[in-house]
């Protein structure tokens, strides 16, 4: 399989400086189609037909594709925040997925932001997510985003919220 490398601009700007690689695969297009990702997915997709066993590393992708870590502090308890957030232009995706975690995240709650939907997550169960998505080492991931997420399993979770170790 070959593919083709190519430098996109962001959303509106005309400054193209993000490489995206296209490629043509048959197989993988019909597989895709299987499970319920389509052409225009970001608007029509509802569910995706996982199988549990895959379930941690379709959810460190979709991080990684449409996701964020986040750390502030809280400005009352100034104790450390820590979210979690899945960006789709699809509730019905969003509310199918806070149902597939339910396991691993009870909370989490959807809001609409100014350009999509978002599935958020706080304290605990962000620190869940963390250890089901990067369940060991080495797994296939942007590596910002795993420093970030290994850096919170660093930090202590009390009754107030969360708290770094060295504090």
């Amino acid at each position: 399989m070959s593919g083709k490398i190519s430098k996109k601009s962001r959303g509106g700007g005309s400054e193209k400086k993000y490489f995206r690689v296209q490629f043509s695969n048959v197989l993988l297009y019909d597989f895709f189609n299987k499970i319920g990702i389509e052409n225009n997915k970001s608007l029509t997709i509802n569910k995706v037909n996982v199988p549990a066993a895959l379930m941690p590393d379709f959810l460190r992708g979709l991080l990684d594709g449409d996701g964020s870590i986040t750390i502030f502090n809280h400005p009352e308890s100034q104790f450390a925040q820590i979210r979690i957030r899945f960006s789709s232009a699809s509730k019905i995706f969003l509310v199918w997925l806070q149902k597939e975690l339910k396991l691993v995240a009870n909370g989490g709650y959807i809001l609409r932001s100014s350009r999509c939907w978002q599935l958020i997550y706080a304290k605990i169960d962000s620190i869940g997510l963390i250890k089901y998505m990067y369940y060991k080492n080495n797994v296939v991931c942007l590596g910002r985003k795993e420093r970030l997420a290994r850096h919170c399993l660093g930090l202590q979770i009390g009754e107030d919220g969360v708290k770094f170790k060295n504090d």
